[in-house]
């Protein structure tokens, strides 16, 4: 986790604050025909970008073609799907981070362009500032989940664009 407690930028300033993640599994659909006729066939047919929310998990991120990540994912969910995917525990190897202030979305725009990567879908997998992240639309909020051994360096590339 960051240590935010040295940072304290002003009021429009664009700044990270961490959203605690106690479970993440990546999930990869290796036989969706599998899926077809069980509650979980919206999983197999998804576009990438997709978001799932609850009962599945607290977030489900379709981040590229038949992969998955969930935070905090239900484990009957988990199961129904286990007949056609792969579940992987990756726990501590994703951190996720609302990116807050007046400035946010300028500053996102310095690493990507948020209205053209996210205008048909809520999630989308890239490199911002060089780390590994996804970016998520949340109504009107911006996520960031990011492998957690890039985390302080994307927090350090959004505090620098708050100087000057």
């Amino acid at each position: 986790m960051i240590d935010r407690s040295s940072s304290k930028p002003g009021r429009g300033a664009a700044h990270m604050v961490a959203e605690p993640i106690k479970r993440c599994v990546e999930v990869v659909i290796s036989r969706p025909e599998r899926l077809a006729g069980k509650g979980s066939s919206d999983l197999s047919r998804a576009l990438p970008g997709t978001i799932l929310r609850e009962p599945a998990a607290r977030l489900g991120l379709h981040y590229a073609p038949r992969r998955w990540l969930f935070i905090e994912p239900d484990e009957g969910y988990l199961s129904s799907i286990s007949i056609a995917a792969h579940l992987f525990e990756v726990s501590g190897k994703w951190c996720q981070f609302r990116l807050e202030g007046n400035d946010a979305r300028r500053a996102l725009s310095a690493g990507c362009d948020p209205d053209t990567t996210l205008a048909d879908r809520g999630c989308a997998r890239l490199s911002l500032f060089d780390c590994p992240t996804i970016v998520v639309q949340l109504g009107g909020t911006i996520a960031l989940c990011v492998e957690a051994s890039y985390a302080a360096s994307l927090q350090a590339a959004i505090e620098k664009l708050n100087v000057g």
